[in-house]
């Protein structure tokens, strides 16, 4: 019994020291840390950036980062624009007419308030252009905790699977599928049409204004509105 009251006031000891620490260093300043199994290192600096800028055709896009915003659009020339921080490196690449971009190494970062929480945060973005002409063929997205923005955009078919998303599509003509397996799906619609959605999710959220959805839709989800 008594090994058991030492245990309890050590937790207690350690987290009062912590919280005086956290203070003493900055009062209620968060400090971001860098999490590996059982280390965690102090990364409160600025990170370093890693900016990637491709150049090529392609037909088909292919992501599956974590964390990210995404943003597809027209553009005058094909073009893909990576931003990534220190702590998460990308492989982006061009082959067989497929633009790549796959997150090789995560390591989460976590802002840590001493004795006020915890809170997640983002660090990516993408911004990929193709010629008004052009066509897309498959835009494949692999992700949590994404927002996707289409806009002026022609595609044949759309693949979401995700924990978290939001997708806001704007002046979008999508001719074959949308198929989307996602948690949580927020999606707005404006200015297009799109063809033959299939939506499995728990949560869904959608607003359409000034489009049209044909046929052979099917929307499931716990919670739909």
């Amino acid at each position: 019994m008594k090994k058991y009251y030492w245990t309890i006031l050590t937790v207690l000891a350690i987290g009062i020291l912590m919280t005086i620490v956290g203070f003493v260093s900055g009062g209620s300043r968060f400090h971001e840390w860098d999490w590996d199994f059982m280390a965690a290192v102090d990364s409160s600096k600025p990170t370093q950036r890693q900016t990637y800028n491709l150049k090529g055709s392609f037909k088909n896009i292919d992501i599956d980062v974590d964390d990210t915003d995404i943003d597809i659009q027209q553009g005058p020339h094909y073009s893909a624009k990576i931003i990534a921080n220190k702590v998460a490196t990308v492989k982006p690449r061009i082959e067989q007419q497929t633009l790549k971009i796959i997150q090789s190494k995560v390591r989460k970062k976590i802002p840590l308030n001493f004795g006020l929480g915890w809170t997640n945060t983002s660090d990516f973005k993408i911004v990929i252009t193709v010629p008004q002409t052009t066509t897309l063929n498959n835009v494949k997205i692999d992700s949590a905790d994404t927002t996707l923005k289409l806009k002026q955009l022609k595609l044949n078919k759309l693949n979401l699977d995700s924990a978290d998303t939001e997708v806001y599509l704007n002046t979008v003509a999508l001719s074959q599928q949308l198929q989307a397996d996602v948690a949580d799906l927020e999606a707005h619609i404006n200015d297009s049409q799109l063809n033959n959605l299939s939506l499995d999710c728990g949560d869904v959220d959608m607003t359409v204004a000034h489009s049209k959805l044909l046929k052979q839709n099917s929307i499931k989800g716990a919670d739909i509105d």
